[in-house]
C-alpha cells in the first residue's frame, strides 16, 4: 500500500513559529504506521520497520512533524538521551495543520500521544552534540517500542 502526506506550504510564506521560512532541509516527517493491516503489526515509520538514524545539527532549529496514520492505535513518541533514558524538551507550535495559540505554543517535555489521523508539530533545538532517541510505543500490550537513533553533531 501506498501511504504518505500532503503537505501545503504556500510559497514564500514563513512559518512564524519557528521564523524561518519552510525548509525540507530543517523539516523533519515521521509517518507513524504500522507494518500490516492487524492491531499487533510492527511499528512502521516512513514506510518502513528499520527506519535510518535521524541527523541533526547543534545549534539549529528543526520541525519535528508527528503524523499517526495507524488506523486504530494510539502512538506516543518521545525524545530521550540514549545514555540515562531523561526526557528531552521540545516547543509544540501546531497540531493537525493549524498553529497553536501563543498559551499553548510552549516549551515542554518532550513527549506526545496521538491518536489515529493526529499531527503534531514541535520545534526542537539543541545548543550542543548529543546522542538521543526517538521512542514510539502504541497503546497494545506487549507491542516492543520502536527506537531511533537521533545524532545531533
Amino acid at each position: 500500500a501506498l501511504q504518505g502526506a500532503f503537505i501545503v506550504d504556500p510559497v514564500g510564506v514563513t512559518a512564524p513559529a519557528l521564523g524561518i521560512a519552510a525548509d525540507t532541509a530543517n523539516d523533519r516527517m515521521f509517518l507513524l504506521g504500522a507494518g500490516g493491516p492487524v492491531d499487533t503489526a510492527t511499528h512502521f515509520v516512513n514506510g518502513t520497520a528499520s527506519p535510518p538514524p535521524v541527523e541533526l545539527n547543534a545549534n539549529v532549529p528543526y520541525r519535528l512533524r508527528f503524523i499517526n496514520i495507524s488506523p486504530s492505535n494510539i502512538k506516543r513518541v518521545r525524545l530521550l538521551a540514549a545514555s540515562d533514558t531523561a526526557v528531552q524538551s521540545w516547543r509544540a507550535f501546531a497540531k493537525d495543520g493549524a498553529e497553536l495559540p501563543a498559551h499553548q505554543a510552549t516549551d515542554r517535555r518532550a513527549t506526545v500521544l496521538l491518536g489515529p489521523g493526529e499531527t503534531y508539530d514541535f520545534e526542537f533545538v539543541r545548543p550542543e552534540a548529543a546522542s538521543l532517541m526517538l521512542e514510539i510505543t502504541t497503546n497494545i500490550r506487549g507491542m516492543p517500542p520502536a527506537r531511533i537513533p537521533v545524532n545531533v553533531r
